[in-house]
């Protein structure tokens, strides 16, 4: 049985870089908006756990910033998720050089929606959020890391993989599973928002629909 990131209601942190929507968000390749962290409330706490259905009328993610400066990104991503990996290997060049120009936010919402019986998606997102907790500048290399083979790491390989692509020391944080409540309400508010799996991806609220991931970067830059 999984028991990991149980917390008390009330007492389950925020990352330090984390909103209230369950996404971090990169302003730079190497550097994330401080959010302050926190705590979550027992509200955001019970309202994750009984968002069991997809919303009606389609996806309306919460925290849209629809004033295009700089224009915002939003990705949905399951760690597991092959197509996720296949959209972020594929534009992951782009989406450095948008957020190196400043052109772009890109805020990662990390779920868990893929089966697993060692709990992967919810172990891996739990170790990108310590990332991002403890040092932001890490959160894409160790992205990169765990897209490479998509193996169901034990703690500590994730840990090994993240230290050996240039992230920080998080065995602690992942043998804890800090942040797994937090992840719990990234989940709840995408099935509150109608947001039907992953990856799925917005700017300024407008869904990228094609399901070729090449054509991406010309949608963006349509946009622009």
């Amino acid at each position: 049985m999984d028991t990991q990131g149980t917390e008390t209601a009330g007492t389950a942190p925020i990352p330090a870089t984390g909103n209230r929507a369950g996404g971090v968000v990169l302003d730079t390749p190497s550097s994330m908006v401080k959010t302050g962290g926190g705590q979550l409330t027992n509200d955001e706490l019970q309202s994750a756990e009984g968002a069991t259905t997809v919303a009606p009328g389609g996806p309306r993610p919460r925290g849209v910033d629809s004033s295009g400066s700089p224009e915002q990104l939003i990705i949905y991503a399951d760690l597991l998720c092959s197509h996720c990996a296949d959209f972020q290997n594929t534009n992951a060049d782009a989406l450095s050089s948008w957020l190196a120009s400043k052109k772009v936010t890109v805020e990662y919402r990390l779920v868990s929606i893929l089966p697993s019986g060692s709990a992967y998606p919810a172990r891996a997102a739990n170790a990108l959020y310590c990332v991002a907790d403890k040092d932001p500048a890490g959160f894409l290399p160790a992205m990169k890391a765990l897209y490479t083979d998509q193996r169901e790491r034990g703690d500590e390989e994730l840990a090994s993989a993240i230290t050996q692509a240039g992230g920080p020391d998080v065995g602690e944080c992942i043998a804890k599973g800090t942040f797994r409540p937090y992840l719990a309400v990234s989940k709840g508010n995408m099935l509150l928002d109608g947001v039907p799996g992953t990856p799925a991806i917005f700017m300024n609220g407008e869904e990228f629909d094609s399901a070729s991931f090449d054509e991406f970067k010309a949608w963006v830059e349509e946009r622009f």
